[in-house]
């Protein structure tokens, strides 16, 4: 679950934009309410519409923040890609577009360019005097969830605890975006003390809960988060009601798949694992990988966790031959180039996504 990090929220680029110009806060608050095609239609027809490069810059950048929420990776990266170079001459709306790919990078599982990226994102909130920002604090955020994925968890809190003060003095305690950083500190703790954990997630869920209802992605990923922690501490009836309501919840707003309904699968089927249930949980891990690779096109280290599980289970019933078909295609998902199926083939050592799956 920390590799994903899947925890998604969406600000508004009003210092940049005047709220009578654009409709950016109306596509803020359709994006909150999960009407993404909706805030997708206003976000191309103000494309459409506007001239102005900072602007239009503005509006890129949250399409391209939309369309990563949605799962659409590689449309999201044909937009900030251009935008990189377009921003230089300004230096917050660089940082902005840096906080994005971040993002981006960290939903694709590279960690490594992810980083690289936020780093350089909070280096120019700083040298442009707004390191106090909500675009700083969301940079803070993710910056916490990459060191969180990579086992840098003291890291993780401090960036975490710092994205947390700023939007307290922003958005007051009873915000959604303190209830963000709450939800992100939960899962700092997950590693350590799952106590701890649920009580920040507690604090988050029923901000959620008030501002959206209990069918919203937000309320999938609390309790999401919060079914890890009950598996974790062994209470895994509690843990199989929060996956389920999570499930269905994102099979609600995506009927078609979405990575984050995969990530609850897997998470099912590490607690049937963990119950002795090995028929349940391959089955759980098989829906998954479907999903997983669907979204992902065969590349990415979730597909190498789900299939590397699959192959354990299939160890343990002695299916060696088809374990290590499973293990293969793990290394071949996880390696940027490598692709040869035969078990005596391996990638170069630094070639990885994730090295902790490696």
């Amino acid at each position: 679950m920390k590799r994903t990090l899947p925890v998604l929220f969406f600000f508004c680029f009003l210092n940049l934009i005047a709220q009578n110009e654009t409709p950016l806060n109306e596509i803020d608050q359709l994006i909150n309410a999960s009407r993404y095609d909706e805030a997708l239609a206003k976000l191309n027809l103000a494309l459409s519409t506007f001239r102005d490069e900072n602007t239009v810059i503005g509006l890129q950048n949250k399409k391209a923040e939309l369309l990563i929420i949605q799962g659409n990776l590689t449309e999201a990266e044909s937009i900030l890609i251009p935008l990189k170079e377009k921003t230089k001459p300004n230096v917050f709306l660089q940082a902005i577009t840096l906080t994005n790919s971040g993002f981006l990078y960290l939903n694709k599982g590279r960690t490594d360019v992810a980083l690289e990226q936020l780093l350089e994102a909070q280096a120019l909130f700083q040298q442009s005097g707004n390191s106090n920002t909500k675009d700083a604090a969301r940079c803070l955020s993710y910056l916490g969830s990459v060191y969180n994925a990579t086992g840098k968890y003291n890291q993780a809190k401090d960036n975490e605890l710092a994205a947390l003060q700023i939007r307290q003095k922003l958005f007051g305690e009873m915000s959604e975006e303190v209830a963000a950083s709450y939800n992100d500190l939960g899962l700092v703790y997950i590693s350590t003390d799952n106590d701890k954990a649920l009580e920040y997630f507690d604090k988050a869920l029923p901000v959620y809960e008030k501002m959206h209802g209990k069918e919203h992605p937000k309320i999938a990923i609390a309790n999401t988060n919060m079914g890890i922690a009950y598996r974790n501490l062994e209470l895994y009836g509690d843990a199989i009601i929060n996956f389920e309501t999570a499930l269905g919840i994102w099979k609600k707003i995506y009927p078609g798949g979405h990575p984050n309904e995969a990530l609850v699968l897997s998470a099912l089927g590490k607690t049937h694992i963990e119950m002795k249930e090995p028929g349940s949980a391959q089955e759980y891990y098989r829906k998954a990988l479907i999903i997983f690779e669907k979204s992902y096109n065969g590349k990415h280290p979730d597909i190498a966790a789900t299939l590397n599980q699959l192959g354990v289970l299939k160890l343990a019933e002695s299916k060696y031959d088809s374990a290590l078909h499973d293990f293969q295609k793990a290394i071949i998902a996880n390696a940027t180039k490598f692709t040869s199926s035969a078990v005596s083939s391996n990638p170069q050592v630094n070639e990885f996504y994730n090295g902790y799956v490696l």
